[in-house]
């Protein structure tokens, strides 16, 4: 029931807020590919069976360089794409993971548009960084029986308690991932009480704080566009 509720909220919003978007993409041409993204149309990849990294924004992405490069390093024929919510995140992974096949905006957690998405990327792995949560999206992966990493995870005491208010919904996505691979005991224990199933949590550590990334030129950074805003050996 929830998530039928949920499911309806965010049609409304899509109802609202697509045809708001769609007028402001007339004149912005990069708004045109992020709405495009949004609503499910990404390039197909299915053939390729990628792996499916998704990092909102900036943090999440830098956070992720470490991972894909070892997969990369590991699985060098393996296709990997990566989403993002921001286009900080979106250009900041343009220029630290050349090794990704393709970079996309993350489609909107609609049924429709999020298994539209899906089932164009056709992942066989979906790797989530940090606090990533999408109940329809975590709900397809387990319909398609696509296994889900939240790697990075951590969730804080103040967003613990935005969680348990809807621990229904939360709870009962959880159960499609396969493995959380937590930065601290503290997350460890708040995924648990959100809904996660004990026997799969891991306590890791952080990537973010457990890396060199590669030296970024002030001029480099310069050319990065500035924010603007419309209103994750078994790869066989």
């Amino acid at each position: 029931m929830v998530l039928i509720l949920y499911d309806f909220l965010f049609t409304l919003f899509l109802l609202l807020y697509a045809p708001y978007c769609f007028v402001r993409s007339l004149f912005r041409k990069r708004l045109r590919r992020l709405l495009a993204h949004r609503m499910g149309s990404i390039p197909s990849f299915r053939d390729q069976k990628p792996v499916w990294i998704h990092a909102a924004s900036v943090g999440e992405v830098i956070c992720s360089v470490p991972l894909i490069r070892k997969i990369k390093e590991e699985f060098p024929k393996v296709p990997l794409l990566l989403t993002t919510m921001t286009e900080t995140g979106n250009n900041t992974a343009s220029h630290l993971i050349p090794e990704a096949e393709g970079i996309f905006f993350f489609p909107f957690d609609h049924p429709f548009t999020v298994r539209r998405a899906a089932r164009r990327i056709g992942p066989r792995l979906l790797l989530l960084a940090e606090t990533e949560l999408w109940p329809n999206l975590l709900r397809f992966c387990g319909q398609e029986q696509i296994p889900v990493f939240l790697f990075n995870g951590r969730i804080s005491k103040k967003s613990l308690k935005g969680y348990l208010s809807f621990k229904s919904l939360f709870g009962n996505c959880l159960k499609f991932i396969t493995l959380f691979l937590m930065q601290t005991e503290g997350d460890r224990g708040r995924i648990v009480e959100i809904g996660a199933p004990p026997g799969r949590v891991k306590v890791v550590g952080n990537l973010k704080f457990d890396q060199a990334l590669p030296s970024v030129t002030r001029g480099e950074e310069g050319t990065w566009p500035s924010p603007w805003v419309c209103g994750e050996k078994t790869f066989s």
